[in-house]
């Protein structure tokens, strides 16, 4: 059974694609883009950033990171 984007991130998929507009399809942490990863994006839920799958559980944020 195929989850939708409000039970996967808890927001509708609209917002999720304004998310990912506002960042140019990119991770918020490293830059990559998403067309050069093979692997999907996620949200942080607590600061509303979207992240690959390389910084899903290591608990990096932007915020984090910048230091």
């Amino acid at each position: 059974m195929k989850r939708t984007y409000e039970e996967m991130y808890g927001i509708p998929h609209a917002e999720f694609i304004a998310i990912m507009n506002l960042q140019d399809y990119c991770c918020a942490i490293c830059g990559a883009h998403q067309a050069d990863l093979r692997t999907m994006f996620t949200l942080n839920k607590e600061t509303m950033e979207l992240v690959c799958g390389r910084h899903l559980h290591t608990g990096d944020t932007l915020r984090s990171v910048a230091g």
